[in-house]
């Protein structure tokens, strides 16, 4: 599957998934995710506990037993450790495209050759950095993003729904 940004799209799209990368791992995890050995040792060495009183973290890893700490305590160790290499995985598929279109690059368009192999990565990505653009926003349910559509926005508010209206349409495209 083949898909089209401008220079300034995949600018944004790669700043973006940096961020999302970021987000859920600890500062500067150095491994390489190729390395299965590498990402558990990461695994084991590297990833510190999540900060869940940020809003977009709680939505990324929500509780798995609302209503007991320690269970939802317990099964987050078990699981978001492989999950958030996922998410890192994920991204630097997402990054690593975006790069090398942009060394290949004539003129002012990218075009990006998703192998199938990448294409859950890319959709993955996209969808994750549409959850944490809602959060940021207070976006929970349809009808909030119609009032972000139609109401009085801050400046920021604008571009950042005009972020989450863009990847939308990016995710609906690559899924048809």
């Amino acid at each position: 599957m083949k898909i089209f940004f401008s220079a300034n799209e995949a600018g944004l799209l790669t700043n973006l998934t940096a961020q999302l990368g970021a987000l859920v791992s600890s500062a500067g995890l150095p491994v390489d995710l190729d390395d299965e050995f590498a990402m558990w040792q990461a695994e084991m060495d590297h990833l510190e506990p999540l900060d869940h009183s940020d809003p977009a973290i709680a939505r990324l890893f929500p509780a798995a037993y609302r209503n007991d700490l320690q269970a939802s305590a317990a099964f987050a160790s078990l699981t978001d450790s492989e999950r958030r290499l996922e998410i890192i995985a994920n991204a630097q598929r997402v990054i690593g495209a975006l790069d090398e279109a942009a060394a290949t690059a004539r003129g002012s368009e990218y075009a990006i050759d998703i192998p199938n192999e990448d294409f859950e990565a890319w959709i993955k990505t996209l969808n994750l950095l549409r959850v944490v653009l809602a959060t940021r926003l207070g976006i929970q349910t349809e009808a909030d993003s119609e009032a972000f559509e139609h109401g009085e926005l801050s400046p920021e508010e604008a571009y950042g729904y005009a972020i989450f209206v863009w990847l939308g349409e990016h995710l609906e495209w690559l899924l048809q």
